[in-house]
């Protein structure tokens, strides 16, 4: 077993990886790929888009289509962020939590 200060020095370290790991976690699970399809927001407007590019083909209802990708893209994105934003910050809390518990472990064995 290490010494005792070899384990000091570490621990940060090992913090830091955790964050780290965190961090990916909470990316992993809120960033998906895009599907415009699968996309409740502004559905029936995309629909309609799609039908009006199908039927006419002009850059009007080709510029229309693209601004209604682009809106779903924009709110599916946010989404996202805001998702991992939210985990991450339940795992930083937990992360405080646990350490606020073995440093109180600690000082009441002492």
């Amino acid at each position: 077993m290490p010494p005792a200060e070899n384990v000091r020095i570490m621990r940060p370290f090992y913090w830091v990886i955790v964050i780290v790991a965190q961090i990916w976690l909470s990316l992993q699970i809120s960033l998906t790929p895009f599907n415009a399809f699968r996309v409740s927001y502004r559905r029936e407007q995309r629909a309609a888009a799609l039908k009006a590019q199908d039927e006419n083909p002009t850059p009007a209802t080709r510029a229309a289509m693209q601004e209604e990708m682009r809106r779903a893209l924009h709110y599916v994105s946010n989404r996202q962020v805001a998702t991992a934003g939210v985990l991450f910050a339940l795992f930083l809390a937990a992360d405080i939590s646990i350490l606020y518990a073995m440093k109180r472990r600690k000082r009441e064995s002492d």
